[in-house]
């Protein structure tokens, strides 16, 4: 499962400035305003419930005081705003619900990757799925409980409020969560690694294009107007024909009359 979401044009960026708990924040609009957000399609453990700080601590890992992307979906009945996040492209909706910090919100979403997230986390035994019978937060707000019995174990998070499996089961993960975080990671390098292979090959084609729009160029203007060009297309620099470029410049000061091939 990659927790890598595509991003529609309709998102707008933000800062995180405060973290509420494990499935609200408050962001800095680029207008300056503060606006709190809910995300949508999940539920975190109230923080006097069990793995509730613990849901906080993760989310606040993932975004507290960095520029997010948020598609948003709606309100809920509190006036907040429903939205999806996303940091550097990752869905992290779906990523508290894969690392066991949030349930599926089954009651509100049919979002299937959500679903599948939290069969993942139930099966790896990840978060809160840790206990034996964990309590959903709706079912704790509707009973009105103030107490549940502390998870047998308290595991590390890295900063990013993804689980530190570094001590392996000596940090208290399962092997099941150990291989559950190794195949993520493996898959986020994989996407990161196509990424840039993607960002190389559009950076070369955009160096090719600027050496035919200068060959296009060249022949009908001055030296000083090719100088001219090379400062507004610097991206030239990176084609594999920029030696014949500098050639051709060096012939066209030396008065020959030449084209560029």
């Amino acid at each position: 499962m990659s927790l890598v979401g595509n991003l529609r044009a309709e998102t707008i960026s933000c800062r995180v400035v405060e973290i509420h708990d494990g499935d609200t924040i408050t962001v800095l609009s680029p207008g300056g305003a503060r606006i709190k957000i809910r995300l949508d399609g999940i539920d975190a453990p109230e923080l006097d419930q069990s793995f509730g700080p613990q849901a906080k601590q993760a989310l606040s890992g993932m975004v507290f005081g960095r520029i997010i992307a948020l598609q948003i979906s709606g309100t809920d009945r509190y006036k907040r705003m429903l939205a999806t996040a996303y940091v550097d492209k990752s869905n992290v909706n779906l990523s508290l619900v894969f690392y066991g910090f949030a349930w599926h919100y089954a009651e509100y979403s049919k979002d299937r990757s959500l679903a599948n997230a939290q069969v993942r986390a139930q099966t790896a035994q990840s978060g809160l799925w840790q206990e034996t019978n964990p309590t959903s937060p709706w079912e704790w707000r509707t009973a009105g409980e103030n107490r549940l019995p502390q998870p047998r174990r308290r595991p590390s998070f890295d900063i990013f409020g993804i689980p530190d499996i570094s001590a392996g089961a000596a940090g208290g993960w399962s092997k099941a969560t150990i291989e559950a975080v190794k195949e993520h990671q493996a898959a986020l390098d994989q996407e990161r690694a196509m990424q840039a292979r993607r960002a190389a090959m559009e950076e070369q084609r955009r160096a090719e294009q600027a050496y035919a729009d200068f060959c296009s160029f060249a022949p009908s203007h001055s030296v000083d107007e090719l100088f001219e060009f090379l400062k507004r297309r610097p991206e030239i620099l990176e084609s594999e024909s920029y030696e014949n470029v500098q050639k051709y410049i060096e012939l066209r000061r030396s008065s020959l009359d030449v084209r560029p091939r």
